[in-house]
Parts: C-alpha cells; sequence; structure tokens
C-alpha cells in the first residue's frame, strides 16, 4: 500500500464515521457510535543548556503545542454473530514548531462470532494488546511504539487477522499481522508465504486456580524498535525480529487486592551500543586536538543470547476506592553501567572545545561527535533505556461527585532519575471533561531522565463526548 492508496483509505474511513450517526439500521441490525472532542493545550519549561544540546544548534524542542482533535468510534451489528468496529481521528496542532494536520484510522475491522460462542474471527486493522503489566509490558508484542513526537494521543492498530478458539477451561489465539514498511509508516497486511517480514503470534490463555495464565509465543516481522529508529534517520537497517515466548499471569483475592506479572525472553539483543572508535589526540603542551570518538554500534555479543525482560506488581484498593499500584520491571536487553559509562563519555567528548560542530570532524556521513549526540538523543526517546525500574500509582477514585485525581512515579532505580506526574479531572455530567495535568522530570544532567529536554511542563484539556 502507497501512501496515496493509505491517504484515500483514511479519508474514507473516518467519512465512514462522521456519517455513521445518519445511517438508520436495519431491524436485525443495530449501530452504536461515540465521539470525543478536545482542545489541549501544553506549556513546557526546556532545559537552559541541553547537553545533547549545546548552544541549541541541534535540536528545536517544543515549549508550547496546541491540539484540537476530533475521535469518532462506532460499532455496526449486522446480525448477532457480525460486527464491524471503527474508529479515526483527526487532529490539528499548532505548537512551537509550526503547524500540522495529522488523519489517522486507529481501528478498522470485522468481527464474527459462531451461533456456539466457540469461534471468533476478526479481520481489519485492529488494537490487540496482551499482557498484564501497566508500566512496562514485556509480552506485549504486537503493537508497535509509537513516535513519541506523534501529536496522536492512542496507539493506533496493526493489521491482522486473527483466529480464536475458546475450549472449557481454556483458550488459542493466532494471528497473521502485517509489518512494517522499512520506508514508511505504513502497516501492510501479508499474507503468511508472501513476504519473510510477516509477523505471526500465538496465545493460549487457561486458568490455573484463582491465577489466569497466558502464554505468548511471535515470530517474523522488522524489529519495531529499529524501523522507528530508522524512520527517524539511523543509518542501521532494521532487522528481523527475534522470537519472543513468554508469560502473562493475573491473580485475584477478593475484591480489594491483584498481582500481576509477565515474563518474555528475547533471542538477541535489539538495541546499539556505544563503542569508542578513537582515542583523544593531544597537542605536545596537553591541550586536546582530536576528541574521544564514540559510535554506535550492532552489538555482535548479543546476537546469539537469550535476554529476559520480566515485571512484577500488584495493586490494592482500600474501602474508599484509593487504588494503589506498585510495579518492578527489569530487562536485561538495557544498557549496563559500563555501556552507560561510554554513552557518558560520548556525551563529553562531543562537546569538548565544540568537536560537534567543528568542520575538520565532518565527513560525507557528517560530524561523528554530532551524529552521536543525535542517536542519543533518538534512542532516549524510547521506553526502558537501562535495565531496572520502578512504579507507583496512586488513583484517588472519585471524590466530591465530579473529581479524580491520579500521581504517577516512573523511576530509574540505576541512577536517581524519574519522572513524576500528577493528574486532576473535574466531570460534569456525562458531557464534560477538565483535565489538569503537571509533569516534572527528576535525576541529575547524565542521567536518563535528567537527559529529557523538559524540565516539567503543565497542561490544559477540555473534552466534550457525544
Amino acid at each position: 500500500m502507497n501512501r496515496c492508496s493509505a491517504a484515500a483509505y483514511t479519508a474514507v474511513a473516518v467519512c465512514w464515521l462522521l456519517f455513521l450517526p445518519h445511517l438508520r439500521a436495519e431491524d436485525d441490525s443495530s449501530l452504536e457510535s461515540r465521539g470525543e472532542l478536545a482542545q489541549e493545550s501544553v506549556h513546557s519549561e526546556l532545559r537552559a543548556n541541553h547537553p545533547l544540546n549545546p548552544d541549541g544548534g541541534l535540536f528545536d524542542f517544543t515549549s508550547r503545542q496546541s491540539l484540537t482533535s476530533l475521535d469518532l468510534e462506532g460499532d455496526w451489528y449486522g446480525s448477532e454473530v457480525l460486527r464491524f468496529h471503527g474508529r479515526g481521528i483527526l487532529q490539528y496542532l499548532d505548537s512551537s514548531k509550526g503547524i500540522e494536520k495529522n488523519t489517522a484510522l486507529v481501528e478498522g475491522s470485522v468481527h464474527y462470532q459462531s451461533p456456539s460462542g466457540s469461534l471468533f474471527v476478526d479481520a481489519g486493522k485492529i488494537l490487540e494488546e496482551w499482557g498484564s503489566g501497566y508500566s512496562f509490558n514485556p509480552v506485549n508484542v504486537l503493537i508497535p511504539p509509537k513516535n513519541p513526537d506523534s501529536p496522536l494521543k492512542v496507539r493506533e492498530g496493526v493489521t491482522m487477522l486473527k483466529l480464536e478458539l475458546l475450549f472449557p477451561e481454556s483458550s488459542l489465539a493466532a494471528i497473521v499481522a502485517g509489518s512494517e514498511d522499512g520506508s514508511s509508516a505504513n502497516q501492510e497486511f501479508v499474507l503468511p508465504d508472501s513476504k519473510e517480514r510477516r509477523r505471526f503470534a500465538l496465545k493460549l490463555d487457561h486458568p490455573a486456580g484463582q491465577v489466569d495464565l497466558s502464554w505468548v509465543h511471535a515470530q517474523g516481522g522488522l524489529n519495531d524498535v529499529e524501523v522507528l529508529n530508522h524512520m527517524q534517520g539511523d543509518p542501521h537497517e532494521p532487522a528481523l525480529m527475534h522470537p519472543v515466548n513468554g508469560v502473562s499471569w493475573t491473580a485475584v483475592f477478593g475484591d480489594a487486592l491483584e498481582l500481576h506479572g509477565e515474563l518474555a525472553l528475547h533471542r538477541g539483543r535489539s538495541r546499539l551500543i556505544a563503542e569508542k572508535m578513537q582515542d583523544a589526540q593531544t597537542f605536545p603542551d596537553g591541550s586536546v586536538a582530536v576528541p574521544e570518538m564514540y559510535v554506535y554500534a550492532v552489538d555482535e555479543k548479543g546476537l546469539d543470547s537469550n535476554y529476559a525482560k520480566f515485571l512484577v506488581g500488584g495493586q490494592y484498593t482500600f474501602p474508599n476506592d484509593i487504588n494503589l499500584m506498585l510495579e518492578l520491571y527489569h530487562d536485561q536487553n538495557g544498557y549496563s553501567e559500563e555501556e552507560w559509562r561510554k554513552i557518558k563519555s560520548g556525551i563529553k567528548s562531543a562537546k569538548v572545545n565544540n568537536a560537534w560542530k567543528d568542520p575538520r570532524y565532518s565527513n560525507t556521513q557528517g560530524n561523528p561527535y554530532a551524529a552521536f549526540l543525535q542517536r542519543t538523543m533518538l534512542y532516549l526517546q524510547q521506553s526502558g533505556f537501562r535495565k531496572n525500574y520502578g512504579f507507583i500509582r496512586l488513583d484517588s477514585g472519585e471524590f466530591a461527585d465530579r473529581f479524580h485525581s491520579e500521581s504517577l512515579l516512573l523511576a530509574n532505580l540505576e541512577d536517581a532519575g524519574g519522572v513524576f506526574r500528577e493528574t486532576l479531572v473535574a466531570r460534569r455530567g456525562d458531557h464534560w471533561k477538565l483535565a489538569l495535568e503537571w509533569t516534572l522530570f527528576l535525576g541529575p544532567e547524565l542521567s536518563e531522565y535528567g537527559l529529557s529536554p523538559v524540565l516539567n511542563s503543565a497542561a490544559v484539556e477540555l473534552s466534550y463526548f457525544f
């Protein structure tokens, strides 16, 4: 599917959603539609002299943005066994970088279930998320990470064909999914025998006492993270996704306590590592002539190794509806302390004598010192940069009949950095919602979250539901 056909397909789908409320259903069918019109404004305080953006010479960070969005969703039930589902988003973004318009078909699919209720078939663009984790999701292999700079507030679905069978004590789901095109963001459906980049996944669900277990296997397709990097300028070509095997579980005890966890094994490492390519050269007086040079390279040692990602967590709901969630996440694929030291050394050396902009160090591929800073910023946009994280979420539940608050803290347990977010929501009836949000990035300058260009930000959003 090329860009023109994808745009046409999206436009038709969104128009269908716009006129959905006016369609007249037959006597044996039913129609449901819903929508949200939202206006959001965000103002950010940027760091004065960002380590990855010396003198403001590499990036134009956004300090303000105003986002208007129309989110439309509808379901048409043709009969008791057939359902059509669609969801589209129209957005208009006015920010410090300029004006951007976006149209996206988030979901568009047909769903069939057998009269006996034991067979389900779904085809189309589907938002299929697996696993039990809230902060991280090791076994969720079918929803690719989105560009953090994208104005879309939700993840888009993936084009797939899904078959699910229900048995008395278990269920089995099989999926053949589209794969990313290496040169665009389009999701293309590919048949099992047509392209090596296809994705295939299996999930087996079954209860074991108080515990609900899910076993997951996925293979094929391009590596999602590497596709995202390549689309944003990374010179390394995306590789095939390594096979993933995982398990997810959830256990509920009474009405108040829930425990959950995930474990996934990945063959091979899906990230580049920093390597020193050149030692520093000095003049006779000891001053630096050429700084140390670091570049990102494929981790050859990790290509044939297995890496585990696991998460454990739980939540407890108090009698007054206050909900507390705690999670711990470990990723063997993350950067070790030694690897992180090399990254920090690369950042520091790029700023020695302003090497990042010295034309003497430029070649046909550009300045390697500037490229290292740019690559580091690119990889920092991904969730989960190091190995160990902690997560706390405190939800107030509804109070005073119309208010609701949520406090989040995501912490890197290796460098004491983190992100704190406080949200207060006020609702009026079933149609209006006002949300106020404040986000603070914590940690020293050369920590994961200390490298965020934003120091703190405030946002206000007004939504109307219909």
